[in-house]
């Protein structure tokens, strides 16, 4: 059964492929036993199995009832139509067609994603008639066969929900993704605190005592909660002896406007003729301020801003808290510019911290 083209002079071949498509898919779910009809003694036909191509029109017919395809529920989803050699048309069909027979009590049938492919070549030389020389399908969701050399077979890999491979290769994409993500939150914790020493190592005379190990404390901080915090420690660079659990310890920092005491941890008023003043060690390390009893002598809470968080110092055993934070600018030199500036670090101060703006209070990484 050939199937006839539109009676136009100008025919496009978009034309005879749908009115072929819809003659075929019709035919298919309500009698397939008569599909064969559009084949000739020449056409091939290949149903998602190579080693079963067959040639002819009792062999399609014979095949084709091998199938099963009677009322079978079939989805259009694409059909593209092109003119080949010979004044031939290959028409592709990308659709959904239901595994199993559908009933009238089956609400939800089980659906496979297709491509098929059809070649209708002209009966007779007559570009009125058309027959389907060449009829591949293959499903999107099923195994392939691959000829190997020695012209035996194998089957591909299936991906499917219920395949055993598909098990294997997402419990394998699963670690590895695992891995991944760890592998991110690592860089991550420690990013923040990298930034700063990128930039520090510009000035060679700034000594990074220890760099930051690779940690998995804190598992769940998202990037936009993390933050750089800072405690001055009495210590000196000859009294430190091994690296912090967490961050890095900064040496060769310089103050100017302001003085240092070392015993309080704290600012006071520079003394006479004296410029600069040599910090002790300052750790430095990231904290999540959203998350509340970090153990780093910080006292954290959502509702304090970052200005408000409080530095707690030991002395005699008790505990003082400084009443206020000086967010001093760090520079790389005495000239305050954006080009120099690295970040902002947290000083303690029994004075308010305007008090120590007026007077240009900064740490600068060079003094020359």
């Amino acid at each position: 059964m050939a199937t006839s083209s539109p009676s136009t002079t100008n025919v496009t071949p978009q034309q005879i492929g749908k009115a072929f498509v819809v003659q075929y898919y019709r035919l298919l779910h309500e009698h397939p036993e008569s599909l064969h009809r559009f084949f000739s003694a020449s056409s091939t036909f290949m149903h998602d199995d190579l080693t079963k191509t067959v040639t002819g029109i009792e062999a399609i017919a014979k095949r084709i009832e091998e199938l099963s395809l009677k009322q079978r529920h079939v989805k259009i989803r694409q059909v593209d139509c092109h003119f080949t050699v010979g004044s031939s048309i290959v028409i592709q069909v990308c659709g959904e067609i239901s595994s199993t027979p559908v009933t009238d009590t089956q609400t939800q049938p089980i659906m496979k994603r297709f491509v098929q492919t059809f070649v209708l070549t002209s009966a007779d030389n007559s570009k009125q008639k058309y027959y389907v020389h060449n009829d591949i399908l293959r499903y999107q969701d099923s195994p392939t066969t691959i000829l190997t050399n020695d012209n035996n077979t194998r089957m591909s890999p299936t991906i499917t929900n219920n395949n055993e491979e598909y098990s294997k290769f997402r419990k394998k994409f699963n670690k590895r993704f695992d891995q991944l993500s760890h592998k991110i939150d690592d860089i991550y914790e420690r990013g923040a605190i990298l930034a700063i020493i990128n930039r520090l190592r510009a000035d060679h005379e700034l000594d990074i005592q220890h760099l930051p190990k690779v940690t998995r404390m804190h598992k769940g901080w998202s990037l936009d909660t993390v933050t750089i915090d800072n405690i001055v420690l009495r210590s000196y660079k000859d009294d430190i002896r091994e690296a912090p659990n967490e961050g890095v310890y900064v040496y060769g920092l310089y103050l100017e406007g302001a003085g240092w005491n070392r015993k309080n941890t704290r600012l006071h008023e520079s003394q006479n003729k004296v410029v600069y003043v040599q910090m002790p060690v300052i750790h430095i390390f990231a904290i999540n301020p959203s998350v509340t009893n970090q153990t780093n002598g910080i006292i954290t809470n959502k509702k304090l801003r970052l200005n408000q968080i409080s530095l707690r110092t030991k002395r005699n055993d008790q505990i003082s808290i400084a009443p206020y934070i000086y967010m001093c600018p760090l520079y790389k030199k005495p000239i305050r510019t954006d080009l120099h500036f690295i970040t902002m670090l947290k000083l303690a101060s029994n004075d308010i911290p305007e008090h120590w703006i007026l007077r240009g209070v900064a740490l600068l990484c060079d003094i020359k």
